[in-house]
């Protein structure tokens, strides 16, 4: 049926309206929409990130004291390649460990030899400050009873093996002792045990 120049105008008209693309609204809500999204995302993210950041502290700290692991199997009396004078254990000083004392606010690391004075490596947190240590102690895990003001970790040289402290305390006999990290929920714990491994451990509560 033939169409009425009228009725071919209404008919390219609505022609028109079908591919005149979005609306204001229809702008407006597609916005809103995809701001939402990404603002979830984005939150998703960075809490993602902040949990990670108690295990990137278990994870430096295991490197650290790695290091002065293999400083003492080596009989390594100087740990500062740069420094090439023998003053840190004497001419003839004897190595007798490093050691690794911390806290949940310190961290202290002391070259010791005979007969020469404790020499302080360093204080200063190999772990973001962000992170807080909220717990220090040995053997059975976050037992009251086990818990310590401080540890201590000696890493003897080589077939002397390792000794770890509970307060400082020789007579307390550790089989390990362990650092408890905590960010924005998310938990780990360091261990050392009496025959050198480190390992870090997520704690899902």
């Amino acid at each position: 049926m033939p169409l009425f120049p009228q009725q071919k105008s209404l008919e390219i008209n609505k022609l028109l309206a079908r591919g005149r693309g979005f609306t204001i609204i229809e702008l407006l809500i597609s916005t809103a929409i995809i701001s939402i999204l990404l603002g979830i995302s984005l939150a998703a993210f960075q809490g993602f990130a902040t949990r990670t950041q108690s295990r990137d502290a278990a994870l430096q700290l295991k490197s650290e004291l790695r290091k002065y692991q293999n400083f003492a199997i080596s009989g390594q009396k100087n740990p500062d390649p740069s420094d090439t004078s023998p003053t840190r254990c004497g001419l003839t000083g004897t190595l007798e460990n490093y050691s690794i004392v911390i806290t949940t606010t310190t961290y202290d690391v002391t070259l010791n030899c005979a007969p020469s004075p404790p020499l302080t490596l360093t204080t200063t947190k190999p772990w973001q400050s962000t992170v807080s240590v909220d717990w220090v102690g040995r053997d059975t895990v976050d037992d009251l009873t086990n818990q310590c003001s401080n540890i201590e970790i000696r890493f003897k040289p080589t077939n002397q093996g390792v000794e770890l402290l509970c307060n400082g305390d020789p007579a307390i006999v550790a089989q390990n002792v362990y650092v408890r990290f905590s960010q924005s929920g998310a938990t780990y714990r360091l261990f050392v045990t009496q025959s050198g491994e480190i390992y870090e451990q997520r704690i899902l509560f």
